[in-house]
């Protein structure tokens, strides 16, 4: 999962039907967290390296 801004500004019922759905289909489930990308803020921007992680090497979905 790819999110920008912190876990706590998604609905509960959004994160639990992730999770929920990871777990029924016996998966791990990721949580790359950064920011917008192209934000105007660069301490902001600077979280976005957080989505360097996510390459098909790493992560199969």
């Amino acid at each position: 999962m790819i999110t920008a801004g912190p876990l706590i500004e998604l609905a509960g019922e959004q994160w639990r039907g992730v999770s929920d759905g990871a777990q029924r289909l016996g998966c791990d489930l990721v949580c790359f967290v950064g920011s917008a990308l192209n934000h105007p803020d660069p301490h902001k921007r600077r979280a976005n390296t957080v989505y360097d992680l996510i390459s098909p090497n790493r992560i199969d979905a």
